[in-house]
């Protein structure tokens, strides 16, 4: 959307004098908001003309900043009200000169169309991080008796963490379809003292292990001797995943137990179970004290 600013040509002599006002003003994206220009008039002894500009954003958008090379040392301003001054009788050049005024959407519509699934909710939030980039989190809250798995991401994809965080920039042009976003959740089968969970398609956990393997680090032998074979430093085991989970109820403890699992491929479905030297299946331990009546653990942040 353009403005027409009309141009002071003064006639000196033979000679075309072309005074250093803006040619044409211009919305971006176009429809987000109006200039309003106002030329007051001039003192008698005044030494400088000048032209008022003044960005009004439309219902949704917020002024970000002006741009045009002959603003000078005021280009990139973020102030909405702008004056453009000159000495009077200056001439500048005789090219067309654009004022920008940039406006963006206060809180773009997220990206995602969220489809809740049974066992807990997605909670989302955006945030703008710079001019052109705005990033959007959306966090899984499990419910009580549920366990998170995965994300269904569009068009098709999996992540495991938590947290899935996009970053995009809303002014570029995407296309019209619904990107569909879910979470992926699993009910705890409790009976009587003990309970199993068996997770074949729980390809990897990252955040929700990591206190877990924190804990086998140091406390389990196996673990150590497991990183030895494999001739890994205890900084470089990148991943741990259950291919099932044992527990069982002993007194006052939550007994866990899982095998160890190896892949060269960690895109790919290849794990395989460790063993020692004789042959025997690598396991991992840990013990959890139960906490008065509760019935229901899951591994957290």
């Amino acid at each position: 959307m353009k403005y027409p600013v009309y141009i002071l040509i003064a006639f000196w002599g033979t000679s075309l004098a072309l005074f250093a006002r803006f040619d044409s003003v211009v919305i971006e994206p176009e429809g987000s908001g109006n200039v309003h220009i106002a030329l007051p008039g001039l003192l008698p002894d005044a030494t400088e003309d000048f032209v008022y500009y003044d960005a009004v954003a439309n219902d949704g958008y917020e002024f970000v900043k002006w741009t045009g090379h002959h603003m000078g040392e005021d280009e990139g301003s973020t102030n909405p009200y702008y004056e453009h001054r000159w000495t009077i009788g200056d001439i500048e050049t005789g090219e067309h000169k654009t004022l920008t005024a940039h406006f963006r959407l206060i809180k773009p519509a997220p990206f995602y169309t969220v489809v809740q699934n049974e066992g807990g909710n997605i909670v989302y939030q955006g945030e703008w991080i710079t001019e052109h980039l705005f990033r959007e989190t959306y966090t899984v809250e499990a419910e009580v008796g549920y366990v998170f798995l995965f994300w269904n991401l569009y068009p098709e994809g999996r992540a495991y963490s938590n947290q899935w965080v996009f970053e995009y920039d809303p002014s570029q042009p995407v296309t019209l379809d619904l990107k569909f976003l879910s979470a992926q959740f699993s009910a705890l089968e409790v009976n009587a003292n003990s309970f199993t969970l068996d997770y074949p398609t729980w390809l990897s956990v990252v955040e929700e292990l990591e206190q877990l393997k924190q804990q086998l680090s140091e406390s389990g032998d196996q673990v150590q001797a497991a990183s030895e074979m494999s001739q890994l430093t205890e900084d470089e085991i990148l991943d741990l995943r259950p291919g099932c989970v044992r527990a069982s109820v002993q007194g006052n403890l939550l007994h866990l137990e899982m095998n160890l699992q190896t892949t060269e491929n960690f895109e790919g479905d290849t794990w395989s179970n460790m063993v020692d030297e004789s042959g025997d299946a690598m396991k991992a331990t840990v013990e959890i004290p139960i906490e008065g009546g509760k019935r229901f653990y899951r591994f957290g942040n």
